[in-house]
């Protein structure tokens, strides 16, 4: 959990990844928003343009997001993942909804 927790204060996540055409990737990482209740559950939220939804590092089954939920399932009780996908410049309000609740 340290490293989580430091993690969530300013660093960023170093991941290494398989990707089917690129091989073996590393990546830095750090998220658009973190969410930090105060019973220590943490919600990591990433937002994205829809056409990188398939794209092999950012999109849905990308190289960040295989790691980032891997990482989640190591501790799923404190940590979630969400990705928002967007077709315009603007984040919808009802996009946020998840972490809505989960606030």
């Amino acid at each position: 959990m340290a490293g989580l927790l430091g993690f969530l204060f300013g660093l960023h996540l170093k991941c290494t990844q398989e990707v089917p055409s690129l091989s073996i990737i590393h990546v830095n990482y750090t998220p658009d928003f973190v969410i930090r209740r105060k019973d220590g559950r943490c919600l990591i939220v990433e937002v994205k343009s829809e056409r990188e939804r398939g794209n092999e590092i950012d999109g849905e089954n990308g190289a960040k997001a295989i790691a980032t939920r891997k990482w989640e399932s190591l501790n799923s009780d404190k940590l979630k993942y969400q990705m928002i996908f967007v077709k315009q410049e603007n984040v919808n309000h009802e996009d946020f909804e998840e972490a809505r609740k989960f606030i």
